[in-house]
């Protein structure tokens, strides 16, 4: 999981990290001392191993007292206003409605500067104000706030994710993928050993945070919640298609480019989102706080070699391929896995 958004540590300034040479994996404990404590990520699930998931189950040593439920997901079946796509040098990342409070402003206050005030000045002073005003209200404010307004503040609002044995809600900050030089890996987890040839992580952080970077500073062992989506190799992606077209807008490292996009986030999710792993852990990139209950979904979804092919295509800080951007697996230090299959 990258955490560009998050809060930078103390060390950033002075290491720069990467998957290779000095930068590399290896290395990232010498900097980020918690990158070597006890619940890291990523980790190789083994499936006889785990536990089933229970009202019981304890992540990082809290239960859910509210039992499992079937995830809720909200505004994952909305269409963004637009998003950003994002080469860090480390990854691509998605800013899914990058839209701000400005973006609602920039429709309103003209609006209200070119409409409503002429209005109110020209009817200030005439008797009868109220009959002349409420036409108005009726058939240009009202139809305005509920077919303009509404929707764009729906728009720009960011999906968000309960139930699913999380004992929080929890909103989107972005997702982003992890992939290898070649199809026989790229996923940062393994399931029995072996590796997807890309993983997507929907990285969301607990509501009452009120950002990611506020999630990660706080340190609490569930301040982030990352479902984990592997993909294989198939027939071509349809959601991923506007953004691998894109990529090639954000070739070199800090480059970003702003789309249309015309689907749902749904289109990121398996079919069954009612079969997955779950463990406590860590983000998977410096500083590796540990702070984030990972869902891994078992179901794949299917993407061409010609669209992975994209992925392969970006560039990292040096102006190499991007590629092979994965964190080794690390041990699991007796941590349990739980598995669910409602």
């Amino acid at each position: 999981m990258d955490d560009s958004n998050s809060a930078p540590t103390e060390d950033a300034h002075e290491f720069h990290w990467s998957y290779k040479g000095e930068g590399g994996p290896e290395n990232w404990v010498l900097h980020f001392p918690i990158g070597g404590l006890d619940h890291q990520s990523p980790i190789d699930i083994i499936p006889g191993e785990c536990v089933p998931l229970e009202a019981t189950s304890s992540s990082c040593g809290r239960s859910n007292a509210d039992g499992v439920e079937s995830f809720k997901f909200l505004l994952y079946d909305e269409n963004p206003l637009n998003i950003e796509i994002e080469n860090n040098g480390h990854t691509a990342t998605i800013h899914w409605n990058n839209a701000t409070k400005s973006s609602v402003t920039d429709v309103v206050k003209p609006f209200v500067d070119k409409v409503v005030k002429p209005l109110v000045t020209h009817v200030a002073n005439k008797p009868c104000v109220t009959n002349a005003v409420k036409p108005f209200v009726d058939n240009v404010a009202k139809p305005f706030v509920n077919n303009v307004v509404k929707p764009l503040v729906t728009k720009v609002a960011k999906p968000c994710v309960t139930k699913g044995g999380l004992d929080s809600s929890y909103i989107l900050a972005q997702f982003h993928f992890h992939w290898g030089s070649d199809s026989s890996k790229g996923s940062e987890h393994l399931i029995d050993g072996k590796a997807a040839p890309i993983e997507l992580h929907l990285v969301h952080y607990r509501a009452d945070y009120g950002s990611l970077g506020e999630a990660v500073k706080d340190g609490d062992c569930l301040a982030v919640a990352v479902l984990a989506v592997m993909y294989k190799i198939g027939e071509k992606n349809a959601a991923l298609k506007p953004i691998v077209d894109a990529l090639p807008e954000v070739l070199d490292a800090g480059t970003k480019h702003v789309i249309d996009y015309t689907m749902d986030l749904s289109g990121f999710l398996p079919a069954n989102r009612d079969s997955f792993y779950r463990y406590s852990g860590s983000l998977t990139t410096p500083g590796c706080k540990e702070v984030v209950v990972w869902t891994i979904f078992k179901e794949p979804l299917e993407l061409s070699e010609e669209q992975l092919e994209g992925f392969r295509r970006l560039h990292d800080a040096e102006g190499d391929h991007l590629e092979d951007n994965f964190r080794p697996v690390q041990d699991l230090h007796g941590r349990t896995i739980y598995e669910y299959d409602g």
